[in-house]
């Protein structure tokens, strides 16, 4: 399947803490979190020593940094979901 959105999938020792430190210091809210233990982050994705220095110099641990992506399906039907809920 062909990617359609791509995103880095972060895990730390603390995610709700990371979700604060990527809005109030990389000031962006594109992200998601799913499964209560992972982010999503859909901005920045060029700038991957920005995110992860950010991230460790909050005092945080990184234990997953993936640059990933999402087909074409998993994006309609996260649109699909939004909009239904």
């Amino acid at each position: 399947m062909a990617k359609c959105r791509s995103y880095y999938a972060i895990r730390t020792n603390n995610i709700n803490r990371t979700a604060a430190v990527i809005e109030d210091k990389l000031g962006t809210k594109q992200y998601k979190v799913i499964h209560g233990d992972e982010i999503l982050l859909f901005d920045y994705l060029d700038n991957v020593e920005k995110v992860s220095k950010t991230i460790t110099d909050n005092g945080l641990i990184l234990t997953k940094f993936i640059s990933e992506g999402e087909s074409l399906e998993e994006f309609y039907l996260s649109k699909v979901g939004a909009e239904n809920d």
